[in-house]
């Protein structure tokens, strides 16, 4: 992220700071051995996700059954989403595997998972972001956390060099949300080379 972004974010945080609110959002790795995987079978990873407003701490659980950031103003999303783009270069497994992480129903996604797909924690990072910027649709545009190369035809989970191509994708909208100081209603990740699997394109037009 280069440093003009970064100066934004840190107005974004004195703004907040200064008109009485504190907030401030971090992001904790944990092994999934310790709670969710107590058999050690996936010997894998989860993120967790911190905010503190105002002297209280909200947090993510693992399932996000109820989205704890939902109802956030933009400003405050912005904050979280700046720290889960930090996972960019992060190839550690998610403690789970795609066909059993996701948001919304099955009948939600067009297409089923193969159940065994890895998910690694870079691309978990981006679909959480989804679920943060976009939390009434996000699992129309990416149901599972699962990568796609519409050229080749092929799931690109494991293949982190081109996962990062995709966090060029979000770095750049990440900016302009910055830059116009909201997240418009364009979900722009599914209109490139690289999608998320099953998911819709926008329903909305660029711009808006």
């Amino acid at each position: 992220m280069n440093l003009t972004i970064k100066n934004i974010c840190i107005g974004i945080f004195l703004i907040i700071a200064c008109n009485g609110f504190t907030q401030r959002a971090w992001t904790n790795k944990y092994p999934c051995a310790e709670s969710y995987d107590p058999d050690n079978i996936y010997l894998g990873y989860k993120i967790e996700i911190f905010f503190l407003k105002n002297n209280d701490t909200i947090h993510s659980n693992y399932y996000w059954e109820n989205n704890p950031f939902k109802n956030f103003n933009d400003s405050s999303k912005l904050l979280i989403i700046e720290q889960l783009l930090s996972y960019e270069r992060d190839t550690s497994l998610f403690c789970g595997t795609a066909g059993a992480h996701f948001y919304g129903g099955a009948l939600s996604c067009k297409c089923h998972i193969d159940n065994n797909i890895k998910v690694p924690l870079q691309i978990d990072a981006l679909y959480r972001i989804n679920a943060i910027a976009f939390p009434n649709v996000c699992w129309i545009y990416s149901c599972y956390p699962v990568l796609y190369d519409t050229v080749e035809k092929k799931i690109i989970n494991e293949k982190p060099e081109l996962v990062k191509e995709v966090y060029e994708t979000y770095k750049q909208w990440f900016a302009e949300c910055i830059k116009k100081g909201k997240i418009g209603n364009y979900f722009p990740f599914n209109e490139g080379r690289y999608v998320w699997y099953g998911g819709r394109k926008s329903f909305y037009r660029k711009g808006e």
